[in-house]
């Protein structure tokens, strides 16, 4: 849905609901046992479609399972980084 590139998480899942919305679509997708939410540039996506969901991690907002504390990254090991799997993540 975005870019693919260093320092990505990147989520396998399906979509659940795709909203179209003008110029864009909201698109639900599940990972796993997670619903994400995203809004893209206008799509035609089906129900139980495969997609790859990217977030740049520069741009994401982790936050622990347990405490509900968000994580903190740290510059230096995101830039350059290979692209995290969902498979990779204990908790998203």
């Amino acid at each position: 849905m975005l870019p693919a590139g260093a320092g990505s998480i990147l989520l396998d899942g399906r979509v659940y609901v795709s909203e179209p919305l003008g110029r864009q679509t909201e698109v639900t997708v599940d990972v796993g046992e997670t619903r994400l939410v995203a809004v893209v540039d206008r799509q035609e996506l089906d129900v139980d479609d495969a997609v790859t969901v990217t977030i740049p991690v520069t741009k994401a907002l982790l936050f622990d399972g347990e405490t509900g504390e968000r994580v903190e990254l740290e510059p230096s090991r995101v830039l350059g980084a290979a692209p995290l799997h969902a498979q990779d993540v204990t908790h998203v």
